[in-house]
């Protein structure tokens, strides 16, 4: 996520990986001047769902940006200022970046209840630990949760 800006970035080339979640940064970037390269695991580019009805605009700027979707593509390797990646056509590339940004997609990130489960503490788990969902789902598991306590 960036806060302050693309300005805040060092200067040099950014790579975003998971174009599905990582079009509209990329996009911002790119837009801002930066050099840019977008790439995504999937065969081919989807955007998230939660870009919904703006997608053909989304992608209607990303054209007009020349910023292009590389797609089939593995990340293989972080290193210093470079990343080593692996085509779908099995060649590797190493690829010069000063920033990468990962986005991986809705994935969960629950690091702590099953450490507590068996402990006697009561756990609840909601938000971005759980099964990604809609957000009105979130929201409404959330209230019920209020509403048990």
């Amino acid at each position: 996520m960036l806060c302050a800006g693309p300005e805040a970035l060092p200067d040099g080339p950014i790579v975003v990986w998971g174009a599905g979640e990582g079009v509209e940064l990329a996009l911002d970037l790119a837009r801002a001047g930066r050099q840019v390269r977008l790439l995504d695991p999937a065969p081919r580019f989807v955007p998230a769902a939660y870009i919904g009805s703006r997608s053909k605009a989304v992608l209607r700027w990303a054209e007009e940006a020349r910023l292009v979707t590389e797609s089939g593509v593995e990340l293989v390797e972080i290193g210093q200022d470079a990343i080593l990646v692996r085509h779908a056509d099995g060649r590797s590339e190493r690829i010069a970046c000063k920033v990468l940004a990962i986005a991986p997609g809705r994935v969960a990130h629950d690091p702590l209840s099953q450490a507590l489960l068996g402990s006697g503490i009561q756990v609840q788990v909601v938000g971005d630990a759980r099964k990604p969902r809609s957000y009105g789902n979130a929201i409404h598991e959330a209230a019920y949760l209020a509403r048990r306590i």
